[in-house]
């Protein structure tokens, strides 16, 4: 027999929440048939149907076996409105797969619809099934209990373990990005000595850079570079060191004031800059030293030229990755130019590549002072970006930066001849088409922006689907902080050896409570003595004392031979009282005068 739903109260245990140990009140004496249910001929449920179910509190009664066994979860009007539902359908039962009559059958205020060799097979129980409401759990229980444990489901009137948590995927990325932010460097596997410490800020230093990689000067102008993760002493946080060796200013004035400016541009598809200096630290013997340029650390990002173009097959990336980039390197190259900047590292390996299609983009500022050619305008910068973004375009729908070396052919024999759109053909032949001298008639990226409008729109949608998705992950793991704070509370006060004397922890004091309801939450065992593994369980009673609610639960000691009654505002004044006054001794005897209270409240 499969049924549909949950058929009866559940396995009995100890501390029964009292306030369903009231009987329920009076009925009145109106009786109204409920109303007939038809079901198409020939259309047979495949499984057993919930046709009444006269008591909303049966979420809450799985806790109490001997109400059930009292008669208390049905009164006497539900009781007859039971008997007149089924004698109805029992005149027009549905059909099972084979054609015929389904017989109904009631299980704990349900009713049920079983095949007659299934109902033949239930014996006498079977046959009181339609003349006995209130019958206490047995078989049909168990059997019900089995296959919810069998197909991974929780019991009635519980929700699902994983909907207290955040999904797998999500939880091993952030651990995964964790453990790189926490990531120290192999003292055997350094190709290079590394300083302890370098400006008197940044210790702990990985280097980043690709060991495969080593063209890594080409784009800085000669300048050989690294790239480190450090983490600073003033706040404990991790950021990236992007280094440049043997570089002679002029002025380090103008590379503060370069730095203040893109300091304050921030973008969601820009790295921020947060500062630069020059230092010896790595080369002491070196004039005048490294020029060190501090940007936020983002773990396990790569850049584009890693994730798409160094491999040894030519692999074209699809048409929807790249309208994602164009999108965000769009969305950021507008809010670098309407700030009168240009970004002048459009470029697959000065973009990076973290998440799923999220990139941004690194090393912003550095070609303003390494290569600050006054000569050349501002417009005539930005127009070079545009130009970037649109050779970028092209090697990625290429899967090689090879083809870059002929743009003209490349256009004519492999790029116009692909599958892609017509409408990012236009948009790269648009940007790749050749400027004027005085640089009327190329687009600017406000044209660019309202050519790309409607992808843009489809990539906002994407990325707010994200974030709801995101923030309902985020909801689940809402209350995880609060109850830890409380079972940290109830871990510190309880079972403590100086208290093993102490009156008030005696079975005569009032925080002998706590014991008591330190078995009430984890030491509850089912009918058969196996032990209860009900989360939900412990997450509802955790909730129920953080608030103090007035609810009143049953509570028995290990050796049952004490029983106690109180609420959860009772057992909330018992944690507090407990913990105040051990943050009262703590503050007596600690030298450091931390207020413990603080992190713990």
């Amino acid at each position: 027999m499969t049924p549909g739903v949950h058929p009866g109260p559940r396995a009995p245990m100890r501390g029964a929440p009292m306030s369903f140990m009231q009987p329920m009140p009076e009925p009145q004496q109106q009786h109204v048939a409920a109303p007939r249910t038809k079901f198409p001929a020939g259309q047979a449920p495949e499984h057993p149907r919930k046709i009444l179910h006269h008591n909303n509190k049966r979420l809450h009664q799985p806790r109490v076996t001997a109400i059930q066994q009292k008669g208390f979860d049905m009164d006497r009007k539900s009781h007859d409105e039971m008997l007149l539902k089924v004698a109805e359908l029992s005149m027009n039962p549905p059909l099972d797969a084979s054609g015929q009559k389904m017989v109904p059958i009631i299980r704990g205020g349900c009713v049920f619809y079983v095949t007659a060799e299934e109902h033949a097979t239930m014996g006498e129980a079977g046959a009181q099934a339609l003349t006995q409401v209130d019958q206490p759990p047995g078989s049909f229980y168990q059997q019900y209990m089995q296959r919810l444990e069998t197909a991974g489901l929780p019991p009635p009137g519980r929700r699902m373990p994983s909907s207290y948590f955040s999904t797998e995927e999500i939880r091993s990325d952030l651990l995964r990005k964790n453990a790189l932010i926490l990531a120290v460097p192999d003292a055997d596997s350094q190709d290079e000595q590394l300083p302890q410490l370098v400006s008197q800020r940044y210790h702990s230093l990985l280097p980043l850079d690709d060991p495969s990689n080593t063209d890594r000067s080409v784009r800085f102008c000669g300048l050989p570079s690294r790239t480190y993760k450090a983490i600073n002493i003033d706040d404990g946080m991790a950021y990236a060191l992007k280094r440049l060796d043997g570089f002679r200013p002029t002025s380090f004035d103008f590379v503060l004031a370069s730095v203040e400016v893109w300091s304050k541009l921030q973008h969601p598809c820009i790295t921020p800059v947060r500062q630069a200096f020059i230092t010896k630290d790595f080369s002491p013997t070196v004039t005048p030293g490294s020029l060190v340029y501090v940007y936020d650390y983002i773990p396990g990002a790569v850049t584009l030229e890693a994730a798409h173009l160094r491999s040894n097959e030519v692999i074209p990336v699809s048409e929807t990755v790249i309208w994602a980039y164009v999108s965000q390197l769009v969305s950021a190259l507008r809010s670098i130019h309407s700030n009168g900047l240009a970004a002048r590292v459009i470029d697959s390996s000065k973009i990076i590549l973290s998440g799923r299609h999220r990139i941004r983009l690194s090393c912003v500022g550095i070609l303003d002072v390494l290569k600050n050619d006054r000569n050349r305008s501002l417009s005539e910068l930005q127009q070079q970006d545009l130009i970037a973004l649109g050779r970028l375009i092209l090697s990625l729908a290429c899967g090689t930066s090879q083809v870059l070396q002929n743009v003209g052919k490349t256009m004519e024999t492999i790029f116009m001849k692909s599958p892609l759109s017509a409408e990012l053909k236009n948009l790269v032949i648009m940007l790749l088409s050749k400027p004027s001298a005085t640089g009327v008639g190329y687009p600017t990226v406000y044209d660019i922006s309202t050519v790309i409008q409607n992808r843009t729109m489809t990539e906002f949608e994407h990325a707010l689907h994200h974030a709801d998705i995101l923030e309902g992950e985020l909801a689940k793991e809402l209350d995880n902080g609060r109850l830890f704070r409380l079972q940290a509370k109830l871990g510190l006060i309880m079972d403590r050896p100086e208290d093993e004397q102490n009156p008030s922890w005696s079975e005569t004091g009032d925080r002998y409570l706590l014991k008591l309801f330190k078995d009430y939450l984890y030491h509850q065992q089912t009918e058969d003595g196996s032990p209860l593994l009900d989360l939900a369980h412990v997450v509802d009673s955790l909730n129920k004392l953080d608030v103090g609610d007035s609810e009143q639960i049953l509570l028995m000691s290990q050796d049952q031979q004490s029983l106690l009654v109180a609420s959860y505002r009772d057992l909330k004044r018992c944690v507090e009282n407990a913990f105040n006054e051990m943050c009262s001794k703590h503050r007596q005897h600690a030298l450091s005068g931390m207020n413990v209270r603080n992190y713990m409240s």
